[in-house]
């Protein structure tokens, strides 16, 4: 059995925890349970009815008229807002609630609502990634489990294959070519894909060789492919060693293959730009740098 605090049910709904005191005390809108020290704590089903009345009030019905509603009544009419000519706010907390109830169809409909209303790539920076970002947070303040966070990004790895899968291919020999990966222990597999998406639609050429490569199968590969470019995110993967030895081996053993670098770690570490390694602070910016190279 899942539990939550009053702060939990703050950081998840958006509601200040003042404001869920006042609900329950005037309203009756839910009622917490206690611990034997008289501590106030919350189930699922609370969660959940939060945030649909969260989400009514956001949308104009007042406190007073959502307490007379019955719980059926407030689901309907949370589904009938559900649908997909509201803002950005909005979208997001449908897909949370979604990710809270691990309702793989609902939340795999909005996204796709998203995608036809916004296409795909404007429903990446403007749904997704948000909604990646407020995971984050929610993960850090304990919100939120690892099977959410699962749940959520296994969805979403799904629409973006599909989205490569969609797009052609460039065998013209003379377009950049691309090496793209994640070395061990790194786990942004989301942006590694969704890079893999953007350079391939760009029209250029990619390689993607996925998650947990060592450093040996990207030297193999480079001698195989003689690629212009080799890219890597750097975060989790080197906190406790230096990545500087390691982007030196690795440019000393692909044949002139340059090195784009980005990632929490290459700042961190005050890794400077150089003939053979280029520092990039954001996939943004990757982004920017690989799709001038077409027009170089």
């Amino acid at each position: 059995m899942v539990i939550y605090s009053i702060k939990d049910l703050e950081h998840l709904a958006g509601v200040k925890a003042h404001t869920i005191r006042i609900w329950e005390k005037r309203y009756n809108i839910v009622e917490p349970k206690r611990t034997d020290t008289n501590i106030r704590y919350y189930l699922e089903d609370d969660l959940q009815h939060i945030l649909n009345v969260a989400l009514l009030n956001n949308h104009g019905h007042k406190i007073s008229h959502i307490a007379r509603m019955d719980k059926e009544e407030i689901a309907k009419r949370v589904a009938e807002i559900s649908h997909f000519d509201n803002g950005l706010e909005d979208r997001i907390d449908c897909l949370t609630m979604s990710m809270m109830e691990l309702n793989e169809f609902k939340f795999n409909r909005i996204i796709e609502a998203n995608i036809d209303q916004l296409g795909f790539e404007r429903s990446m920076q403007e749904v997704i990634f948000p909604l990646l970002d407020k995971l984050g947070e929610l993960w850090i303040s304990g919100c939120i489990k690892p099977l959410h966070e699962v749940f959520v990004s296994e969805i979403i790895k799904r629409k973006i294959i599909k989205a490569i899968d969609e797009l052609p291919i460039n065998t013209d020999i003379t377009v950049p070519s691309f090496l793209i990966y994640l070395p061990i222990n790194e786990s942004a597999d989301l942006s590694l894909l969704y890079l893999h998406y953007m350079l391939k639609k760009e029209g250029l050429r990619v390689t993607n060789l996925g998650k947990g490569v060592k450093k040996e199968m990207v030297i193999e590969t480079c001698r195989i492919l003689n690629p212009r470019y080799v890219v890597l995110f750097a975060n989790e993967s080197f906190e406790n060693n230096s990545l500087e030895p390691y982007l030196y081996d690795l440019c000393r053993n692909i044949n002139g293959s340059k090195v784009l670098v980005t990632g929490y770690q290459p700042i961190m570490q005050n890794i400077k730009t150089s003939a053979k390694v280029k520092v990039l602070s954001s996939l943004e910016q990757i982004l920017d740098y690989c799709s001038n190279q077409l027009a170089s």
